[in-house]
């Protein structure tokens, strides 16, 4: 019995360094104004991954507001390749004015949203403007670096959208548009460059 509590005690210290990363306040005002960049490849390479094929299908670029951030590990089957997934907002869901208005969680791969009150803008800017985007970093360093990352914290990467195989039948499909909704909405990153630029923009 006393095991079984110790067991219960690592997983929800886990938990919570898995879940409470801090928050940063930049004040009101867009800090993103721009959707991201994406231009589609038709020929492009695949390449093998920690022991995954990855297939790049489009240039991707990135800067937005940190919404949420969820840590994953030994109990999701894809933590060894994309440890992190990022809840992401630009245009006007940059606005700390407008998400500070909106209650973000993540689970099992997913974003969540709920208004604390009536919605500050029309719910399909909110879905529009705002993606949970499952990270995968090519070295280590970009790994750390996701994981430093606060809520309203402003990042900027790029890379890859990507298609993923695994030996064992494994798939995952990266979006291509950031107007779908529901499963296969989510965006699959290959990041080969990730940058915080929050102490910049406070400087």
């Amino acid at each position: 019995m006393r095991n079984y509590w110790i067991l219960i005690l690592i997983f929800a210290f886990l938990w919570y360094i898995g879940d409470h990363r801090g928050e940063v306040s930049l004040g009101p005002g867009v800090m993103a104004p721009q959707a991201p960049y994406q231009k589609d490849l038709t020929q492009a390479q695949t390449f093998r991954f920690k022991d995954m094929e990855i297939q790049p299908m489009a240039e991707f670029h990135v800067k937005a507001k940190v919404l949420s951030a969820k840590d994953y590990g030994f109990f999701d089957a894809m933590s060894h390749l994309s440890p992190i997934d990022l809840g992401l907002g630009w245009g006007r869901m940059s606005d700390e004015k407008i998400v500070s208005q909106i209650e973000f969680r993540q689970s099992g791969r997913w974003m969540f949203w709920n208004a604390r009150n009536a919605w500050p803008i029309p719910i399909e800017e909110t879905e529009d403007s705002s993606s949970n985007m499952h990270m995968i970093p090519a070295e280590d360093y970009l790994a750390d670096a996701m994981k430093a990352v606060r809520v309203g914290d402003i990042v900027e990467f790029t890379g890859y959208l990507v298609r993923v195989r695994g030996n064992r039948g494994e798939q995952w499909n990266s979006s291509l548009s950031r107007e779908d909704k529901g499963n296969g909405a989510c965006e699959i990153v290959y990041v080969s460059s990730f940058a915080n630029l929050t102490e910049a923009i406070k400087s």
